[in-house]
């Protein structure tokens, strides 16, 4: 019984294994949008990103908890030998407990304590508020990242489909002059046959590229599913550039970051203009041994305490008006980089679109259109830099343009 019941173990172990194999050496079929879609879910730069998210999140509760109050408990066991009067300080507690020492005395304390701010100036929102809007950041260069992904994974499909068919179209005319015997067909044959053997080169790295980008194992067995289609267009650059000011990541980043600069710099500001008031409350329980405390003997002997403290900052030897300062460059420099980043994007739409027109074009003077997919070389050629084209000012506008 117990022999059958490894041999069936044995035969299941080896047909998973048999199974695990078969799918491992199954093609994967990449179409543009399952690439997409994959490499969203795996790349290591967006699962970055996620973490970075998660973390910007906890920062939002930490931040949150410093409205509630702390609660803590020290114990202390202190042995005196000595005959002068001495101070015993339980760090951190916020009080100090005096002791008379006349001879050798063994004492023990516990003290639990509550402490809690009542007011701080605004500190404690303001604090909540940044936190928040970091994460909010976070959050935008999060969907940055996953947008320039998506965009380069187009642009390298594009790479994909044009060197496929280059690849394509060089298999059909070696087939074609291999059916003619003239010395011109020889010629053109051995040209083929080389164009070929580079377009096969170019395809694997930049498949390569594709693989990597979407972050599965660069030895997977695939292939790419698509036409290269031509990307034509009405484009209107000043509808771009009004969504690159509705939709660019980057733009939001820079501005964000601007709020935050200004925000942290009223933060600063408040530092030395309002004060701090918190509430301590706590009791202590000690067992004292020894002469002073033959009176009471062991037994217990407890303490109940109440403080309010109010702290105002009046003179820190100029460390918080040099942060204000440091507050103010900061928030300059980042309105400095808003308008630096918004002058290059506009560079980009109108150099992409410049770009894109072009070739549009050449593609339209070349009726591409009408061909139904019959593309010569320099017909792919044409394909290829249009789509690019289009691919790099949907980046440069920082939104799917199919839709507008």
């Amino acid at each position: 019984m117990k022999t059958s019941r490894i041999l069936i173990f044995s035969l299941l172990f080896i047909s998973a294994q048999s199974l695990l194999a078969i799918d491992n050496t199954v093609e994967k079929i990449l179409t543009e949008e399952s690439s997409i879609q994959m490499a969203l879910t795996l790349n290591p730069e967006i699962l970055g990103c996620s973490c970075g998210v998660k973390n910007a999140k906890e920062r939002v509760r930490e931040a949150k908890a410093l409205r509630l109050p702390t609660l803590s408990v020290d114990a202390t066991f202190a042995e005196f030998n000595g005959r002068c009067s001495s101070s015993l300080v339980s760090v951190p507690s916020q009080t100090s407990v005096s002791y008379v020492q006349m001879d050798k005395e063994e004492k023990f304390s516990v003290r639990p304590l509550i402490w809690s701010y009542i007011y701080t100036g605004g500190r404690i929102s303001t604090t909540i508020r940044l936190a928040n809007m970091d994460f909010e950041k976070m959050k935008m260069e999060e969907n940055a990242n996953r947008y320039k992904l998506k965009n380069m994974i187009k642009v390298i499909f594009n790479d994909c489909l044009y060197h496929k068919a280059l690849l394509e179209y060089y298999v059909s005319q070696i087939k074609k002059y291999k059916q003619q015997n003239s010395q011109f067909s020889n010629v053109k044959l051995e040209e083929f046959k080389r164009k070929s053997v580079i377009e096969q080169f170019n395809y694997e790295k930049v498949f390569l590229d594709l693989l990597n980008n979407i972050g599965i194992e660069l030895n997977t067995i695939a292939s790419i599913s698509g036409e290269l289609k031509p990307k034509i267009k009405n484009i209107d650059l000043e509808n771009c550039l009004l969504l690159a000011y509705q939709y660019k990541h980057e733009l939001k980043i820079t501005q964000q970051q601007e709020i935050i600069d200004g925000v942290m710099l009223n933060y600063l500001m408040s530092m030395r203009k309002y004060p701090t008031i918190s509430v301590v409350a706590g009791t202590e329980v000690f067992i004292g041994k020894g002469k002073t405390c033959k009176s009471v003997g062991n037994k217990a002997k407890e303490n109940v305490y109440l403080a309010i403290n109010l702290n105002w900052p009046i003179w820190d030897g100029g460390s918080v008006f040099t942060r204000i300062k440091q507050g103010k460059i900061k928030t300059r420099k980042s309105t400095i980089d808003r308008v630096k980043l918004e002058n290059t994007v506009r560079l980009n739409i109108n150099k992409s679109c410049l770009e894109y027109d072009f070739w549009k074009k050449q593609a339209i003077s070349a009726k591409i259109e009408e061909k139904n997919g019959q593309y010569d070389e320099f017909d792919i050629e044409i394909i290829h830099k249009l789509n690019k084209s289009y691919y790099e000012l949907e980046f440069a506008v920082g939104t799917d343009l199919d839709s507008y």
